[in-house]
């Protein structure tokens, strides 16, 4: 008494009902030597991902210190040393 509905014997991980592989990943296919042609909106998904990657990497990089640590260290050679030494 199987439960969770119909479907192949052994589940969602068996190894399925397919003899051969028919072709690549998403029912793509490709003659034998011949490189993949992109599709047209594949070059515009890969730029915006550099670009996006580049703004996040440079906008991260540049971003003020705002940690309660890095104010708690300033304040603490401020008041020892005086406003001098927190400005190093």
């Amino acid at each position: 008494a199987r439960r969770g509905g119909e479907g192949p014997k052994g589940g969602f991980f068996s190894e399925g009902t397919q003899g051969k592989p028919q072709g690549m990943l998403f029912g793509e296919t490709q003659q034998q030597g011949q490189a993949r042609k992109w599709e047209s909106w594949e070059a515009t998904w890969y730029g915006t991902m550099l670009l996006t990657g580049v703004m996040l990497t440079v906008g991260l990089s540049a971003k003020p210190d705002t940690s309660v640590v890095s104010w708690a260290k300033k304040e603490a050679m401020k008041r020892r040393y005086g406003d001098d030494a927190a400005q190093q």
